[in-house]
């Protein structure tokens, strides 16, 4: 790319020969990383002396190993402007790394705040076989799940808080917890899985987790639970590995937020279908041959979702006027 380097008191300004055919220039895309409200920080090292030296004529202030501290935007902007300082130190031969200062500790002590001052409600689809019709839940068709059983497809569970989803884990019986275990599936296999839909209780909430880190953060995070419970499941170390068709790993927030119906851009590891159903739909699970893993894995999203949110949710709020939650 035909990359042109300015530094000023803002800090760095890269810019590439525009395109028409760009959806979002790279100066737009900078611009904000410089200047976006998202205080999200990274820390970007870049062999700056390298870059000076081929671009003499211009006056650049730099040393080697400079650190550029950012303010990163939100979602679409961010990732192009990141991608555009990885880009331009790959073109000059330069060593970059990016590495997020600021991403909560998974065992940040969540003692203080109420399981519900995030989540609004948590339902959760499970995919299987069963060899007579599901008694407490309608079977819904899913042409993705293959088994040998008379009865195919999906059930839904009715949406609950995430603090009722812990009282019943404690006492092991109540609602949500006859929900998930009285028609869990008699035969599941690599064909099947099982997706939560979460809601929350602010617009800013749902927005602090449309972002990448969350994304990474948030995977890396079932994988360690995972490991914790020595969870041999073959499948799910594949669809969190990306080795699923139906759960990708790959990150497409934005035609997710605006499908009003149901589109193949969904089939990723967390689909953000906000327009569709208000929630956001963690696809990556598979469906677990004991129920209780499963159950324990339900348990161990919602727990990453109050941690990453107890971090960014309340800095989304005085951006959004409209509370999700009906009165």
């Amino acid at each position: 790319m035909d990359y042109r380097i300015v530094y000023d008191k803002t800090g760095w300004k890269h810019r590439m020969s525009e395109r028409p055919s760009d959806p979002l220039p790279i100066t737009r895309a900078v611009s904000a990383l410089l200047d976006g409200a998202f205080a999200h920080r990274y820390r970007v090292s870049i062999k700056a002396n390298t870059i000076a030296s081929r671009y003499s004529a211009r006056r650049i202030e730099a040393v080697a190993s400079r650190t550029v501290r950012t303010i990163v935007p939100f979602e679409t902007e961010r990732e192009c402007a990141a991608e555009c300082l990885r880009q331009l130190a790959e073109s000059e031969g330069c060593e970059t790394e990016i590495i997020d200062t600021h991403l909560p500790p998974y065992d940040l002590d969540m003692s203080t705040v109420s399981p519900d001052a995030y989540i609004d409600r948590i339902g959760i689809e499970l995919e299987g076989g069963w060899d007579e019709s599901p008694k407490h839940h309608s079977l819904c068709y899913d042409g993705s799940v293959s088994t040998e059983s008379h009865h195919v497809g999906e059930i839904r569970t009715r949406p609950f808080r995430f603090g009722e989803f812990l009282n019943a884990n404690a006492q092991k019986s109540g609602a949500p917890w006859d929900e998930f275990f009285s028609d869990y599936p008699a035969e599941v296999n690599k064909t099947c899985g099982m997706h939560v839909h979460v809601s929350f209780l602010h617009k800013g909430y749902y927005a602090a987790l449309v972002r990448r880190e969350f994304h990474d953060w948030f995977l890396e995070g079932l994988h360690r639970f995972g490991k914790a419970l020595n969870i041999r499941n073959e499948s799910f170390w594949k669809r969190l590995d990306g080795q699923n068709y139906f759960c990708a790993r790959q990150y497409y927030p934005t035609p997710q937020i605006n499908a009003r119906s149901k589109r193949d851009c969904r089939y990723t590891a967390i689909n953000y279908c906000y327009s569709l159903h208000r929630t956001i739909e963690f696809r990556v699970l598979p469906m677990f041959y004991q129920p209780e893993i499963g159950w324990r894995f339900v348990l161990e999203v919602g727990r990453l979702i109050n941690v990453w949110l107890a971090y960014y949710g309340q800095a989304m709020v005085p951006l959004f006027a409209t509370v999700t939650k009906k009165a």
